[in-house]
């Protein structure tokens, strides 16, 4: 199993730049949801989202009792 890594590319269909987070088994996790203009606003992207790791988690649906 690999490390979890960010990813970030170019696309050359639009020239934006986007970005995906890997867990070690190669399966993604997360996305940017976005293209960016620049690589340099990719690269903030992730690092608000390294920033944030420990942010609250909020449940959008009740938990169900067993």
């Amino acid at each position: 199993m690999q490390e979890p890594k960010f990813e970030i590319w170019n696309s050359e269909k639009n020239g934006q730049w986007y970005w995906r987070f890997k867990a070690g088994n190669g399966q993604t996790i997360a996305t940017g949801g976005e293209g960016y203009s620049g690589r340099r606003d990719a690269l903030r992207a992730i690092s608000r989202l390294q920033a944030s790791h420990r942010s609250k988690i909020y449940s959008l649906t009740p938990p169900t009792v067993k």
